[in-house]
């Protein structure tokens, strides 16, 4: 085969292989808004808090309090630039930033910091993650982050906060997508920071415990969105065929961009037109899952959610109009935001599709509840048993090494 035929193969498989990672960058790096996250923070919780000793003030620590204890255990992790390190953050992370509920005191209840702090994950911490060559170009840190596209800013975070499970053959229209394995980081996250809570607890530093676990409910949270566990469906793909020829091709845009694109402006919509009248009483309750760990909280989480992702994909498309598979894409990143209300179509089908979006939402708040409850549950169980500090570090060390980062 000729040198010129054997490159342009190799060009086309290149672009085709960039373009598919867009369809994992069209996400939006929340999956629900800071709203959201804080009430799915304490709500769930409410009716169980006085039992569980939620409502007993801790004394607010500073970092180097924690700190200094780690520095006993690991003279390597004395310092937030090692610790950030360890745990592959940015170092550039505010560790200590309190919000304004928290500012002049001197104590909190573990109820308050569970709401407050579970949007930490959201200040920075996993994005801008890179690496520099001998020339000083930046490149991806981390092997996930080639499938969602973005190294800089806030779309950066996304291969932390969503994860796709491995293809399945018979769940193989939840977990069609690119590549066939799973690919992501949020259950890894959630298992990292439940260690990181057990670690604090051991050495005595309630409040760092509290914060740790605030952001192991982060990750939990984003994976109860099917928005997070999924990628596309084969009906998302039919219309991303078809918007390709029809404008797509016309303007330029390469054939996965487009899927991208028809997939955004349904996650984009969805989560805009909920925000509208949330509900989150299906958060209440007292009732656990019956699972020992929080490794199998996190898959829980996220196989549960990734079978509803193509029912719910498919009811956002009834409800609405042709305009969110054409060129426009809809705006929920920054002012002016896009208002979902001029989207929506009330056609034959408009009832039995708000019913079930509104039905699999409720499903995965109800969901949420026992998933958090229970991982509370389980924190209080383990603080219960006495472990070597040690032997948990080794378990993070474990965690964190499953998604290695690449080599310079």
């Amino acid at each position: 085969m000729p040198c010129t035929v054997v490159a342009k193969i190799r060009l086309n498989g290149i672009k085709i292989f960039a373009s598919c990672l867009l369809l994992l960058a069209s996400a939006p790096i929340q999956a629900w808004n800071g709203t959201d996250h804080h009430a799915m923070g304490h709500i769930p919780l409410e009716a169980v808090a006085q039992d569980w000793e939620l409502k007993t003030p801790c004394p607010i620590r500073p970092i180097n309090s924690l700190l200094e204890k780690l520095g006993q255990l690991e003279p390597s992790l004395g310092d937030l630039w090692h610790l950030s390190d360890f745990i592959k953050i940015n170092p550039a992370v505010a560790w200590e930033q309190l919000f304004p509920e928290e500012l002049g005191r001197t104590s909190i209840t573990p109820l308050e910091i569970l709401q407050l702090h579970s949007t930490d994950p959201d200040d920075g911490r996993d994005q801008n993650l890179l690496i520099r060559d001998a020339r000083g170009n930046p490149h991806f840190a981390f092997a996930d982050q080639l499938w969602f596209g973005s190294l800089l800013g806030g779309n950066s975070q996304a291969f932390r906060h969503l994860e796709k499970p491995p293809f399945s053959w018979s769940n193989r229209q939840a977990t069609f997508g690119f590549p066939f394995r799973a690919v992501g980081e949020a259950t890894s996250r959630a298992e990292i920071y439940y260690q990181l809570a057990r670690l604090a607890f051991e050495l005595g530093e309630d409040y760092w415990g509290w914060r740790f676990l605030a952001g192991s409910f982060h990750y939990l949270q984003d994976l109860h969105n099917p928005y997070h566990s999924g990628q596309i469906t084969p009906k998302l793909l039919r219309k991303g065929w078809k918007a390709y020829w029809s404008w797509g091709r016309k303007g330029h845009k390469e054939l996965f961009a487009t899927f991208a694109h028809i997939v955004s402006n349904s996650h984009r919509f969805m989560e805009t037109y909920l925000e509208k009248n949330p509900n989150y009483a299906p958060l209440k309750g007292t009732d656990t899952v019956d699972l020992p760990s929080i490794h199998e909280l996190a898959l829980l989480s996220r196989d549960s959610s990734n079978k509803l992702f193509p029912a719910l994909t498919e009811a956002v498309g009834e409800i609405t109009d042709e305009r969110l598979e054409g060129p426009h894409l809809f705006n929920s990143e920054r002012e002016p935001y896009d208002d979902p209300m001029p989207y929506v179509f009330h056609g034959p089908n408009f009832d039995k599709a708000q019913a079930i979006i509104q039905g699999i939402v409720q499903d995965r708040f109800a969901a949420t509840g026992r998933v958090l409850r229970t991982e509370v549950k389980l924190i209080l169980q383990d603080r219960s048993i006495k472990e070597d500090p040690k032997l948990i570090l080794q378990t993070i060390e474990t965690l964190v090494s499953l998604h290695p980062a690449i080599e310079p």
